[in-house]
């Protein structure tokens, strides 16, 4: 009976130590991700981004954005912050500044992301991409790729995935097709990820949403459109800091730009 509660014992705290550790990733996969602020014209915004995919989740996110948040965390914060106040772009412009996590056993996805002035999360089940395999192929890089299409939440895409590198994930929040998606894009070119290189990585999947706002999907977009239509009458509003600017710059910011959000319902 001793033998019996002791190997409890033992069984109960191995639980519980596997449930406390960090997770970890296994592989970290390079993206540019690109998208047109203004639809009127072809200029391409893009940032890298990266897919760091463990067995339990993976995590999307800003190389650049991460980077600063890092710093923001560093025992130097307090330096970092003056310096950024002083030169806002003096690690690089910041173009993208989202956090996607993915949890497939969980059918749970988190999606974080500052607009403006403050930072937002929500949650959803895991999306379901309804994928049409066709027969069509093409090499990326080094890698035998087959088309996928779909329309997911007002948008069509294309894309191509690999089999010889056979993980279900993707940028964003593509997912659900029998190897890892190495490029995809919107059919009106907005929106598109492409493969960058992939390496071996054994780092946490972590990321702090202790002072997000947390909405539903359907807000964010809301939200976000704001934001896009007039970025200074959001940050006025949602600042609490009354921003002044010149006739000249207000309509230069206040300026149409045609521009939307990746998902459109």
């Amino acid at each position: 009976m001793k033998k019996y509660i002791l190997n409890l014992i033992v069984l109960l705290l191995s639980v519980t130590a596997n449930a406390q550790e960090p997770k970890t990733s296994y592989m970290d996969v390079l993206y540019r991700m690109s998208f047109k602020q203004d639809t009127t014209t072809s200029i391409m915004t893009d940032e890298v981004m990266t897919l760091r995919i463990g067995k339990q989740c993976s995590m999307f996110y800003s190389n650049l954005d991460h980077f600063v948040d890092s710093l923001m965390s560093s025992p130097d914060s307090e330096k970092h912050t003056m310096e950024l106040m002083a030169n806002p772009r003096k690690y690089g412009k910041r173009n993208v500044s989202l956090t996607i996590v993915k949890y497939p056993q969980e059918n749970k996805l988190e999606y974080a992301e500052n607009i403006g002035s403050k930072d937002y999360v929500y949650y959803e089940e895991m999306p379901k991409f309804k994928w049409k395999i066709t027969n069509e192929k093409k090499k990326i890089w080094d890698y035998d790729c087959q088309k996928a299409t779909c329309r997911f939440r007002g948008r069509d895409y294309v894309a191509w995935f690999t089999t010889e590198i056979a993980i279900d994930n993707g940028p964003w929040k593509f997912q659900g097709l029998p190897g890892l998606i190495l490029e995809v894009f919107d059919t009106n070119k907005e929106y598109s990820f492409e493969y960058l290189g992939h390496k071996a990585s054994n780092s946490p999947i972590q990321y702090n949403i202790k002072d997000h706002i947390q909405i539903n999907r359907l807000q964010h977009i809301k939200i976000s459109r704001k934001f896009l239509n007039d970025p200074l009458a959001f940050l006025n509003a949602t600042s609490g800091i009354k921003i002044m600017v010149s006739d000249a710059e207000k309509k230069k910011v206040k300026k149409k730009t045609n521009y939307d959000t990746i998902e459109k319902e």
